[in-house]
């Protein structure tokens, strides 16, 4: 695709398109660090065009969740269960809506998209 076209692609597009597979290694003490801090962490692609959620699944292994975004750039998190980022021409708010004891897979759910 080049650029031109490109440029003119909204998020709902990114998403409908098919995702390529996503190949990733780790360092020896990502996960186990991960695990003391019982954190996440999101991470933004602007050339693969994808937001992705690195954490620890259920079974104390990594988790990574990748989302299609279109060109997304900056992230911020409020820490009130949000987290918001920044694409080429929308920004989009992600919240966490779940009570501290219930899991689904420790997603966010976009809330609101301002284009």
């Amino acid at each position: 695709m080049n650029e031109s076209t490109d440029n003119n692609i909204s998020n709902t597009e990114i998403r409908n398109k098919a995702k390529p597979k996503v190949e990733y290694s780790q360092s020896g003490g990502l996960l186990k660090k991960l695990l003391q801090l019982d954190c996440s962490v999101a991470i933004s692609s602007y050339q693969s065009n994808s937001l992705y959620h690195l954490g620890c699944n259920p079974k104390g292994g990594l988790h990574l969740h990748q989302a299609a975004m279109a060109k997304p750039m900056g992230i911020s998190y409020d820490l009130k269960g949000g987290l918001t980022l920044a694409s080429r021409s929308e920004i989009v708010e992600f919240k966490n809506v779940l009570a501290p004891d219930e899991k689904i897979n420790d997603i966010f759910l976009c809330r609101a998209v301002c284009t």
